[in-house]
């Protein structure tokens, strides 16, 4: 009498050959992991997948580094924000800080001159200037203005 056709807790384990003398559904079916791969994709592809990674504090290399109380620059390095900071602003700087990840998705930015009008966070902004292939280094936001 054949065994049942649930598959084979010898597959599982790795085994190339279960030794049942049935027919086991393992032996008679591969595995179709095609379909699964590209469900998986797809939805990395669309950003609906989370392996619990945790989000990046920079998007294609450039991060945010809040220089003092004011400014915020955009660059792809610490120093290079700093060289473009006391450029243009010809201050030393003695407390830079790069944006975490959660500070990028909580600060906000105003997309106009005024504080009364709408806002995005850190994070859509400097996408925006990736997207938009805006010069970096350059000041990403300012309280002063």
């Amino acid at each position: 009498m054949p065994l049942p056709r649930a598959i084979c807790s010898q597959i599982i384990t790795g085994m190339k050959y279960c030794g049942h003398a049935g027919e086991c559904q393992h032996k008679r079916q591969p595995a179709d992991t095609g379909a699964a791969i590209a469900a998986v994709n797809a939805a990395h592809a669309a950003g609906d997948l989370n392996l619990g990674e945790q989000p990046a504090n920079h998007i294609n290399g450039v991060r945010v580094y809040q220089m003092d109380d004011c400014d915020w620059v955009a660059a792809r390095s610490r120093d290079e924000a700093i060289n473009w900071h006391y450029q243009h602003c010809a201050v030393d700087i003695e407390d830079i800080h790069e944006l975490t990840a959660t500070e990028l998705d909580s600060l906000q930015f105003h997309v106009d001159d005024s504080r009364r009008g709408p806002t995005i966070s850190f994070r859509e902004r400097l996408q925006q200037i990736i997207d938009n292939g805006e010069q970096v280094p350059d000041l990403f936001a300012s309280t002063e203005f």
